[in-house]
């Protein structure tokens, strides 16, 4: 028989518990009577066939009861075995709850979510807000219900196993220790265009797994969890760590390689866009740059992302504890992007953002505002040589930017799903990669506030705040004066000219918390993330969700008026 929602939440696994105490005590009690027949065995002055059966039957009354011991420990194991599990269950299905009760709905019996009818929305922007949370409150209700069920089910299945077949008969347990085998993950899917609940659904199964089944499956799968979204930053940098590890091991292997690293060495430090003399060298160098930022100071990196199944290594570094910050921020690159040639120069400018944003949390006496910055690659950026090939990466084209959305989607939305709490989420993304954020926020995801530097434009992705899901105020534009990329409009719709977008300054302002009380001007396409700039002072403020540090375009003094 199925095990259903209303069982669970009526499960008692402290009863469980307190039987399993209650044999526990007993198998001690029986170990107490073995030690007493042993130590009461025939003494040596008695001899003879009485004295040697006397024995005998002594030595078979000890392996029966030590037999009895065996059972009575499988069975206790098993009962607490399960009361932990259920209750692990139990605060999933409250979790469940809560979703739904946030969302103004309720769990049935049955584990289904009955969301109540929406009234339609006279604003078009919280018509599609709401519309969207209603969504991702499903998606993530019905994966924990699924999940939860499938384990409790389990769970039923084998405490049975061992209740009715625990016996022991002639010394040998019958049946399997108690605990379910390691339910293999959820199919992930990191090149396609895959369902965006599928982020959901790998939370779920995470969830579920106890603290040692965890551990077991980060030490012997961690290809089942160092790439999967939805899994806490932790957890992840550990698996990757040990993807990190081999991979490294392999590319040392390559003949290639050993014939010619230090040949390769001196493009260790390759400029964007450059190409090693193989793929293998350049998987080599973009391995080396992962290690080398990894292993930078204060605050720790986590390796979030580590993929080398394709044509170029996709990675994400985190600066600070993504699984605890309350205001998360994720940059996303463009044109030439590669951890080789990019790794190292973009860890250093979001290590800007994230000093700036702890001395403005200083200084405004917020006790609560830590952030974390995440450098994302997790797609193959256009690469120079790729510019003229307008049927495959080229920069020129929207494909690439397409087909990067879903894969975006999902690290935001696990970064969510990951936490009890959701964090304040930011996308800061440059050049070509607003293109990408631009069709990543056409999808459903939980983003709160956007940047986007020196963008080609939207390519159509969007022409209006509730199209890409934003609420008023969380689409920021940044364009330097002469940032020929921003000014091109080489792709339609034009981020600064949608209606509520707000456009932030990249000039000179006068901001008396910086060291010399003025923020430096952006220039060009490529300098927005200098330390001490006003487009570093903006981008923390939107970190923090402070709209009320922004510096807008044609201002020059905080709070004050324009020239």
């Amino acid at each position: 028989m199925s095990i259903a929602v209303s069982q669970l939440r009526r499960a008692q696994p402290e009863v469980l518990d307190e039987v399993s105490a209650g044999l526990e005590r007993d198998r001690l009690a029986w170990m107490r009577v073995i030690a007493f027949v042993l130590s009461a065995r025939t003494g040596a002055a008695w001899r003879g066939p009485a004295a040697s059966a006397a024995t005998a039957r002594e030595a078979q009354v000890a392996k029966q009861i030590r037999i009895l011991c065996l059972g009575i420990a499988e069975t206790s194991s098993g009962l607490r075995h399960a009361a932990n599990r259920l209750e692990a269950a139990r605060e999933i299905v409250a979790r469940a709850d809560r979703l739904a009760h946030d969302a103004g709905g309720w769990i049935d019996a049955d584990g289904r979510l009955i969301l109540p009818a929406r009234q339609p929305l006279a604003d078009p922007i919280a018509q599609t807000v709401q519309a969207r949370e209603d969504e991702r409150t499903r998606w993530e209700v019905t994966s924990l219900i699924e999940r939860v069920l499938h384990a409790a089910n389990a769970v039923d299945d084998d405490l049975s196993r061992v209740l009715h077949h625990g016996p022991v008969t002639q010394g040998r347990l019958q049946g399997r220790p108690p605990g379910p085998a390691l339910p293999p993950p959820p199919l992930i899917r990191i090149d396609s265009d895959a369902p965006d609940a599928d982020v959901f659904a790998s939370a779920a199964w995470w969830r579920v797994l106890s603290n040692e089944e965890r551990r077991t499956v980060i030490t012997t799968h961690p290809e089942w969890v160092g790439n999967r979204d939805g899994i806490p930053a932790r957890d992840r940098h550990e698996a990757n760590l040990i993807l990190l590890a081999r991979a490294e091991v392999e590319v040392a292997s390559d003949p290639e390689i050993r014939g010619s690293r230090l040949r390769g060495m001196s493009m260790a430090f390759a400029g964007p866009g450059m190409r090693g003399e193989s793929a293998a060298m350049d998987r080599y160098l973009d391995l080396q740059a992962v290690r080398e930022v990894l292993g930078r100071g204060d605050p720790p990196r986590r390796l979030l992302l580590l993929d080398t199944s394709g044509e170029m290594v996709r990675t994400a570094v985190a600066i600070g504890d993504v699984d605890t910050a309350d205001h998360v921020a994720t940059f996303v690159g463009g044109f030439t992007t590669t951890p080789r040639g990019g790794l190292r120069g973009h860890d250093t400018t979001m290590a800007h953002v994230h000093t700036r944003t702890g001395q403005i949390a200083a200084e405004s006496g917020v006790a609560k505002a830590s952030t974390a910055e995440v450098v994302w690659m997790g797609y193959a950026a256009p690469q120079q040589d790729e510019v003229l090939d307008l049927w495959g990466r080229s920069v020129l084209v929207t494909r690439t930017a397409r087909a990067a959305a879903p894969a975006l989607a999902r690290f935001v939305n696990g970064i969510d799903v990951s936490r009890d709490v959701p964090p304040h989420q930011v996308i800061d993304a440059h050049s070509y990669g607003s293109v990408v954020a631009a069709h990543t926020l056409t999808r459903n995801t939980g983003v709160d506030d956007v940047v986007l530097l020196g963008s080609p434009g939207l390519a159509g992705a969007f022409s209006s705040l509730a199209q890409g899901g934003l609420k008023p105020g969380s689409l920021n534009v940044v364009a330097a004066p002469d940032d020929r990329v921003a000014r091109s409009g080489w792709f339609p719709s034009n981020p600064a000219q949608i209606p509520g977008a707000l456009v932030l300054s990249s000039d000179w302002s006068y901001v008396p918390e910086l060291p010399l009380g003025t923020g430096t001007a952006s220039k060009g396409h490529s300098n927005y993330f200098t330390s001490g700039s006003t487009s570093v002072e903006n981008l923390a403020a939107v970190t923090l969700g402070r709209k009320d540090l922004l510096i807008l375009d044609g201002e020059r003094r905080k709070g004050g008026g324009r020239d």
